[in-house]
């Protein structure tokens, strides 16, 4: 059986692209834009999709995105994905590659309106970057990707820090105008609560949800909270 190792590092998907994107106006709602797929046919009984490729749809090293990374992606996930997946894309019963720029998913049931939504929402991976990358390998070798962002340098354990593309294929789609305005995004990983919270303190970072009683008690006492540089605030449940 396949075993799921390790995890990815946070904020891994600044640097891939989905099908479909939502609006963050939209939070309550299933909404859906393009974002590789430029276009959308669904059957009437909604037993299968179409997605239609953006001709300018690219990787970041300047191979063109097909319907064959697509369907690849599906498999892959399905695969050797984590177990999410295999349960999150069960009705995908069947893939049709028709052109380079179209491909065909059906599902095993009819009149389920949730369907195309949520093969929009898969990640879109690079099948010839993993034709020479096992995928079930844990690495630390930096993934091609397709989205706004590449890694530019990382610590294990420490770090990882992300850089904008340059001409990023997607800048101009409507649904990315005013997306993605930062040059450098960081993450940095603290294994330990009382660690974050004194980095917190040291003004490495800006925000920082409290779970402890005693902590919320005691370790609030410091000159940033008396001088209103620091908000202590619960948040109503």
């Amino acid at each position: 059986p396949f075993i799921v190792r390790g995890n990815s590092a946070a904020g891994i998907n600044l640097i891939y692209e989905s099908l479909m994107t939502g609006s963050f106006d939209e939070l309550d709602t299933s909404a859906a834009y393009g974002l590789i797929a430029e276009s959308v046919e669904i059957a009437k009984d909604f037993s299968w999709v179409i997605y239609n490729i953006r001709n300018e749809a690219k990787w970041h090293d300047g191979r063109k995105i097909t319907a064959g990374d697509v369907a690849f992606s599906m498999n892959i996930l399905k695969e050797k994905g984590r177990p999410f997946y295999s349960a999150y894309y069960k009705n995908v019963s069947k893939i049709e590659i028709i052109t380079e720029n179209k491909i065909k998913f059906f599902f095993d049931t009819p009149n389920n309106r949730e369907l195309p939504y949520i093969v929009g929402q898969m990640t879109v991976l690079p099948k010839h970057f993993f034709e020479n990358n096992d995928f079930g390998k844990t690495t630390l070798k930096p993934p091609l990707g397709s989205g706004p962002y590449k890694i530019n340098s990382f610590e294990p354990g420490r770090f990882v820090v992300y850089e904008r593309t340059k001409n990023y294929w997607g800048e101009k789609l409507p649904i990315n105008i005013g997306r993605h305005n930062f040059e450098k995004i960081r993450y940095d990983y603290y294994r330990d609560g009382t660690v974050a919270r004194e980095a917190f303190k040291a003004h490495e970072f800006d925000i920082f949800f409290e779970f402890s009683s005693k902590g919320w008690a005691t370790a609030y006492k410091f000159p940033a909270v008396k001088d209103g540089l620091v908000i202590k605030k619960e948040i109503p449940d």
